[in-house]
């Protein structure tokens, strides 16, 4: 495992090597490395923007919410004229203010101090009031219904956002890694073409001297066909990949990219047991399903109380006073005062009770989705770590195929020096060696992003910004 290692990391070294040196040769070129990506990718990225845009509207909805809960002032104001078939037209002034504050618990409080005149004559009264429902709309939960709704819609945008700049993030390190497989596809593909072309000016000299038969010659350039049109897709393929990042970072397509990232790794092992814990721990979709059944209870809960009639309790001061000064009537001589029960309610409820039998069934829905969501964690785990077995093994089985084709090609060339054979297994052996590297870099890529999504299963990707607070249920 340790020669494995080594001689793994001996060959990116070089790969590594080469693709400094492709970039250095363009240097007008923006030089974008992983991290730069990564963070480019979370700053600029587009689709990210529209959640971000949709977490601040998450935000203005809770603080809307909450605003009904804070002190409300409504200025008042009355000017007309009133009469009658036995009164004479006067005029009727009025002005006033409500000062108005919902509490908590569904308490609603109220001062509405105003002044009136009609006729010359003044009117001045303040009015205290307190009303408070005994039954439907009593407790902070039936009051507080709206503000914890939009509390969820808060915590769910920001679990939503979380979980996009997830996916951004795996979708930049695939898009990174192709750009280097590719140049690197490239790079490989230009060699083999080189040597073929190589190869084909020995057989013409030799020809010339009447020692090549026509039919290596005819191999050779069927390979050299076969070899120029590989150059030509890895070329395409490779500016493809470009264009994709281009469009992941929001970067002008009319730029030129240089990409480079590393390829050094170390082999990944963890206990299948394990693995599942970490994930059924960390995983942003699992807090986001606990969340939604508890959610679901509550608007539960609350569907329940609407349920019940409504009943409220009404107590109301006042005083007032009259004269045909408003110096007189702003003593406010006389007062008043009134208790009173006050009942709206439907006597059948039919769309409550309807209501809260439908809020059962989203109960019901939520425990189910909680437990897919758990099997799909699973599922996406075993994936993950499958795949990264099955990229360490090609590997392995690549680099075999790389020293075997070396040597192959080697004894080939020997042999066809010395006239011991004709070029074919020359050719077989470039084309061996040629394939057997581009699998090699693509195992290599492919084990290093599988890395990141083995993280992104466990939930390890990036930290959660939403946790807990037991004092406080939910901290931001």
């Amino acid at each position: 495992m340790k020669i494995i290692c080594l001689s793994v990391f001996t060959i990116l070294l070089s790969v590594s090597c080469s693709l400094g040196s492709v970039s250095s040769r363009n240097i007008s070129s923006i030089e974008i490395n992983l991290e730069k990506a990564i963070n480019m990718a979370l700053s600029y990225n587009r689709e990210l923007l529209d959640f971000q845009d949709a977490l601040t509207t998450s935000k203005y909805s809770l603080d809307s919410a909450r605003a009904d809960f804070m002190i409300q002032i409504s200025p008042g104001a009355r000017a007309g004229f009133s009469g009658s078939s036995n009164q004479k037209t006067v005029e009727d002034l009025g002005l006033g203010l409500k000062f108005f504050r919902r509490l908590p618990w569904g308490t609603e409080l109220s001062a509405t101090p105003n002044v009136n005149r009609t006729d010359n004559t003044y009117e001045s009264s303040v009015n205290f009031s307190i009303t408070q429902p005994l039954l439907r709309g009593f407790g902070r939960q039936q009051a507080m219904a709206s503000v914890d709704s939009a509390k969820y819609s808060l915590r769910t945008a920001r679990r939503n956002l979380m979980l996009a700049e997830i996916d951004t993030i795996i979708r930049t390190v695939q898009a990174v890694y192709d750009c280097v497989r590719l140049k690197e596809e490239l790079r490989q593909n230009k060699e083999s073409l080189r040597r073929l072309r190589e190869h084909k000016e020995s057989l013409l000299a030799k020809s010339r001297l009447g020692y090549s038969p026509s039919i290596d010659i005819y191999r050779v350039e069927l390979e050299l066909g076969q070899a120029e049109d590989a150059v030509v897709q890895s070329r395409e393929a490779l500016g493809d990949s470009l264009d994709d990042l281009k469009m992941i970072l929001n970067i002008p397509m009319e730029k030129s990219v240089n990409v480079i990232a590393p390829l050094e790794f170390s082999p990944i092992s963890i206990p299948f047991k394990d693995a599942i814990n970490t994930a059924f721990k960390n995983r942003i979709e699992m807090k986001q399903a606990a969340d939604d059944i508890r959610e679901a209870k509550r608007q539960s809960a609350v569907a329940k109380r609407d349920t019940w009639p409504q009943l409220d309790l009404q107590v109301s001061y006042g005083r007032m006073g009259y004269g045909g000064a408003f110096s007189k009537s702003i003593g406010l001589d006389d007062h008043y005062w009134a208790i009173s029960l006050v009942s709206t309610t439907d006597f059948f409820r039919r769309k409550e009770k309807l209501a809260y039998r439908q809020s059962l069934l989203n109960v019901r829905t939520s425990v189910r989705r909680y437990s897919l969501i758990k099997d799909e964690i699973i599922r996406k785990v075993k994936n993950s770590i499958r795949s990264l077995e099955r990229a360490w093994r090609q590997i392995k089985i690549q680099k075999g195929r790389i020293d075997s084709a070396k040597g192959k090609l080697e004894l080939a060339k020997v042999k066809f020096r010395w006239g011991k054979a004709n070029n074919f297994d020359l050719i077989e052996a470039e084309k061996e060696l040629r394939g057997a590297q581009v699998a090699f870099i693509t195992a290599v890529t492919s084990y290093i992003v599988g890395t990141y999504k083995l993280r992104k299963a466990l939930g390890t990707l990036l930290e959660d910004r939403c946790e807990i607070n037991e004092k406080n249920r939910y901290k931001y």
